[in-house]
């Protein structure tokens, strides 16, 4: 009960504070503080606009913690992107309305912005990637005001068709992300989960660019600085994730992801700011990871998700966050998926579901973590992310590489047994080290657990979790 008066008593004061004088605030640096009357002035701007969308509990997606699901789906626009869009065009002047606007977008972004044009009556120019959904496409060509431009590329390269239009024409950008009002406007998001559920311990959000969750943890932190903000983005599209990592904007050679709509090469220099100082971590997921949470919000929770709208999902059922007895708010940003997409989804589910499960072992069950669990499908097992956690009690064991070697080695075969398999049943294995040095030590350690000798390699890397210097993946097989 302490922590629920914590947070109404926060929100008085924040409430108190958004009724402070804006002018000079867009130009500060963006911390709660600063941001909080530009958050309130957008929850003002967007009454009537954006629907205050609705948080529901699903008590079947984690039996140890309290998931509730924030539905951006239920927009206008079927996604969050209307909030930022039309907060930052309110605010254009008349000039500034009759030379119109641009913009670049993957899809969702792209409907707001027309959204906005109509209601304002001014002209958009919006550049997509030729790889854009069907579904998104269509609904832009929709909007009177807005004339769609389709660029071959990624979203760079839409992104520079816009930029080159704007000096040409004198339209104002409307970026998807990195500006302070687009963030404002996302960030409204944020307030209204602190409102409908102020006991929240933690905020899941989807990261692309970095606009929904920069606004997101503006708003929490700003009302409740001990309820945790947590970023979740495709291992195929993780540029805001090793950017955190490197401590610098970092870029992408290009990406890849079913999350279409987080398929961003390098995050904005603004949200990479925000992000650095009040987003408490972010967590990768896999394809086949979105993919299961699409279908498990479809099938068990009859919400329709695109794959950037998934990710907050993904992170819980994949088992990244690894907590317990928490009030974890998932944001689901949009359901625009493409209807033929969403289809062989969830097709592929029903062809699996017979022969594709989670073996975990006795002590470690499958929440706790990639080291005590894996995939079997068929006569193939597959073991990720082995690494010499004691399934125990979750703790790094060792701090050498043959302590670690051991540990990680006791772990695979613990969980083969836990789904029939033995260690001559490994095909393959896939061995990474924090140091190639030691490559010696361990391979010494490693022979003696795999005498039969199946398919290895072995590959340096710049960092692995919880600082273990070794991770193993196993592919095992057997008739």
């Amino acid at each position: 009960m302490k922590r629920f008066s914590f947070a109404v008593f926060s929100l008085v004061l924040w409430t108190f504070a958004a009724l402070l004088p804006l002018e000079g605030a867009e130009n500060a640096p963006l911390t709660p503080g600063a941001a909080m009357p530009m958050i309130f002035h957008a929850v003002q701007a967007l009454q009537g606009v954006a629907k205050v969308s609705d948080l529901v509990e699903m008590p079947n997606l984690d039996q140890k913690n309290h998931i509730y699901l924030k539905l951006e789906t239920q927009q206008n626009i079927g996604a969050f992107k209307v909030r930022g869009a039309y907060f930052m065009m309110s605010k254009l002047s008349a000039d500034q309305r009759s030379k119109g606007v641009a913009t670049c977008s993957a899809g969702n972004h792209a409907q707001g912005v027309g959204f906005a044009a109509d209601k304002f009556n001014m002209q958009a120019t919006i550049f997509l990637p030729s790889s854009t959904p069907k579904k998104k496409i269509n609904a832009v060509k929709s909007y009177q005001n807005a004339h769609a431009i389709l660029v071959d590329g990624s979203f760079n390269d839409a992104k520079l068709a816009c930029e080159k239009f704007v000096q040409e024409s004198g339209a104002t950008y409307v970026p998807p992300y990195d500006h302070v009002d687009i963030i404002a406007g996302q960030g409204t998001i944020g307030w209204e989960i602190m409102h409908q559920l102020p006991q929240a311990d933690a905020v899941i959000v989807p990261i692309g660019g970095g606009g929904l969750i920069s606004g997101i943890a503006l708003a929490v932190k700003g009302l409740n600085p001990q309820c945790r903000v947590i970023g979740v983005q495709s291992v195929s599209s993780n540029a805001m994730a090793l950017s955190m990592q490197e401590g610098k904007v970092v870029a992408l050679d290009k990406v890849s992801t079913v999350a279409d709509g987080t398929a961003v090469a390098r995050p904005g220099d603004i949200t990479f700011e925000v992000c650095k100082n009040y987003v408490d971590e972010i967590v990768t997921v896999t394809e086949e990871d979105i993919k299961n949470a699409i279908r498990v919000l479809y099938k068990e929770c009859n919400v329709t998700a695109e794959g950037a709208g998934a990710l907050s999902v993904a992170a819980v059922l994949s088992g990244k966050l690894n907590v317990e007895g928490q009030n974890i708010v998932c944001v689901i940003s949009g359901g625009n998926i493409d209807p033929d997409l969403l289809q062989s989804i969830v097709a592929a589910d029903n062809k699996q579901q017979k022969s594709f499960h989670v073996v975990s072992t006795d002590k470690a069950p499958a929440a706790v973590g990639p080291y005590s669990q894996a995939i079997q499908c068929g006569n193939f097992l597959y073991l990720s992310g082995q690494i010499a956690l004691n399934p125990a009690d979750g703790q790094l064991v060792g701090t050498d590489i043959q302590s670690q070697t051991e540990q990680v080695m006791k772990n695979i075969q613990a969980i083969l047994a836990a789904a029939g398999y033995d260690m001559t049943h490994v095909v393959k294995t896939t061995c990474f080290l924090s140091d190639i040095h030691d490559f010696a030590a361990f391979n010494e350690i490693y022979g003696k657990f795999f005498t039969g000798k199946p398919a290895r390699s072995c590959a340096g890397v710049d960092a692995l979790p919880k600082n273990a210097l070794v991770e193993v993946e196993v592919i095992a097989y057997k008739e």
